[in-house]
């Protein structure tokens, strides 16, 4: 009797072990699924920070190395909010032996060791589908007939808050944008919020009625202390991350000197990145600042906030993981 249940109990453990590996996969798919769309990642974005790993340029080593882990929401308490740059960087990989000096994840090794862990090797298809697109987002291979699975419903917050100036022949020949980062920060839904720190920021320059209006200045930047003061000039890096301002809307490059003319759809563009390269924060006050050969202005700053300025609605999109 006592051999009967000795062997009853260590079958019993075995069959259980059996069992439980399709449920493992389950939870490794749902673990998976939690990571990419409730955690922000790391480094990740918080009061303080210095970039967001969407920024960083994996062909760096140091900055390679700084990836933890491939979260894509927004905020650590924002679930279901993803963030674009983040799933455009999460599904640009390169699998070759050289992948580590370029900036793209490797794979697989990057998303099995910054997102599913674990010393099991694991095999793993992770996929994204927009509701309103029919190209699918997808990285890894095809899954046998039996895996682990978890589907997400997503919204994927866009990028590039922009807002018109239009200009006017009046006393001024300098067009300044004013830029309050705590009015902009102090949205609470990250959905919604304008975040000039990790994204494009764009200003749209139109009505410039005298003809051969163009820049005479390079374009600065003046920093604005918090506890007020006399501002700071800084002039615009030429290389990127930085400001730059187009002829047209259909320029397929920058202006490359001072002579360009503006047109009724000319624009400037500080690409993401910027604020930060520059030392600022949630807090910061700045002023963009361009002076042209005509007047168009009439010397008061204009103000980029929720009134004047506007971002893209959010995308829907269904996050399928599979884990084998």
């Amino acid at each position: 009797m006592i051999a009967f249940i000795f062997v009853a109990t260590m079958l019993s453990g075995l069959l259980v072990s059996l069992f439980s590996r399709t449920v493992d996969y389950d939870a490794v798919a749902y673990r998976t699924g939690v990571v990419l769309v409730e955690d922000p990642g790391e480094p990740r974005y918080y009061v303080g920070s210095t970039v967001n790993w969407h920024l960083l340029d994996l062909s760096i080593p140091l900055e390679r190395d700084s990836l933890k882990r491939l979260g894509l929401s927004l905020e650590r308490y924002s679930p279901g909010y993803l963030q674009q740059q983040k799933v455009d960087k999460f599904f640009q990989h390169d699998a070759s032996a050289g992948c580590s000096g370029i900036d793209a994840l490797c794979y697989p090794d990057d998303y099995k060791s910054k997102l599913i862990f674990g010393d099991y090797p694991y095999s793993f298809n992770i996929s994204l589908r927009k509701l309103d697109e029919s190209t699918i987002k997808s990285v890894g291979e095809g899954p046998p007939p039996h895996y682990g699975y978890i589907r997400r419903l997503v919204e994927i917050k866009q990028p590039g808050a922009s807002s018109v100036v239009k200009v006017i022949n009046w006393t001024s020949q300098n067009v300044v944008v004013r830029m309050e980062f705590n009015e902009l920060y102090s949205l609470a839904n990250p959905l919604y919020r304008i975040d000039p720190l990790n994204e494009e920021t764009t200003i749209l320059l139109r009505n410039f009625t005298i003809p051969d209006t163009g820049l005479i200045k390079p374009i600065f930047i003046d920093v604005y202390p918090a506890t007020g003061g006399a501002p700071t000039p800084l002039l615009v890096p030429a290389s990127s991350p930085t400001v730059f301002i187009y002829e047209t809307e259909s320029s397929p490059t920058p202006c490359s000197s001072l002579s360009c003319s503006m047109s009724n759809t000319s624009y400037l563009r500080v690409e993401e990145g910027f604020f930060k390269r520059i030392g600022l924060d949630e807090y910061s006050i700045i002023e963009i600042n361009m002076t042209f050969n005509k007047t168009v202005s009439d010397g008061i700053p204009y103000k980029f906030n929720y009134n004047t300025a506007t971002l893209p609605p959010p995308d829907i999109a269904v996050m399928e993981v599979k884990i084998w």
